[in-house]
């Protein structure tokens, strides 16, 4: 089949030649450039679809970026401070508090010295990064609280207390029976109740040589109230 510019070859007058060999022309290199940008354009939808998928829900930790001068400030001044701020923020979960020994502490900053420990969170209180409330009176065991300082109730027969919420964090390195770790025998079960429930017992009890309580005469178990206060 002839080209646009070979059948106006024929077409009598130059002028008229000339004009429409160029009008063929110039629809030639559009055609060129149009498949050009469809070239582009289909790389383009390649690469989007191989683009890393949104991180999940719960991987990032939100932090104030008023804060981040502060951040770069304390890991030029003290860089094993720096290290610690970020473990334990990266494991408080969904509370403000994590309660972890100085010995795992050092496990996780790969420090063999509970002295470089100590020492971190010594210019992390300092610098008010976090507030450390000890548990029991050795202090080798501490609540970190990070954003919020913790809330203390008014004396209570003698004893002024804080509540609050923290994620726990144990070393089996610590544990006394850390040989059968992962072998114990299943604890007993305590029920969680709804506003207004009791407590009904039933199934078989215990084998002989205990003896079971009268009906209706057994003692309520521990119990923890769902939706209002513990009893």
């Amino acid at each position: 089949m002839a080209t646009p510019s070979q059948q106006l070859a024929g077409y009598p007058g130059p002028i008229f030649r000339r004009f429409w060999l160029t009008i063929a022309n110039s629809l030639l290199i559009v055609a060129a450039v149009l498949v050009k940008i469809a070239k582009i354009l289909t790389r383009v939808s390649q690469n989007m679809s191989t683009l890393p998928e949104k991180a999940p829900y719960g991987s990032w930790v939100q932090t104030e970026r008023a804060a981040h001068e502060a951040w770069a400030a304390l890991v030029a001044k003290a860089p094993k401070a720096a290290q610690l701020m970020h473990l334990l923020t990266a494991r408080i979960g969904e509370n403000n508090a994590v309660v972890i020994s100085h010995k795992t502490l050092a496990q996780l900053m790969k420090v063999k010295s509970l002295t470089t420990v100590k020492t971190a969170l010594a210019v992390l209180h300092d610098e008010r990064w976090i507030e450390i409330r000890q548990i029991g009176d050795r202090g080798t065991v501490n609540a970190y609280v990070l954003n919020d300082r913790v809330a203390w109730t008014g004396p209570r027969d003698g004893i002024r207390y804080s509540l609050f919420s923290a994620t726990v964090i144990v070393s089996a390195d610590e544990q006394p029976d850390r040989e059968s770790l992962g072998q114990q025998a299943a604890l007993r079960s305590v029920p969680g109740l709804l506003p207004g429930e009791r407590q009904l017992p039933s199934g078989a009890g215990l084998p002989p040589p205990s003896e079971p309580a009268l009906p209706g005469m057994e003692p309520d178990l521990p119990a923890r109230f769902i939706g209002g206060d513990d009893g």
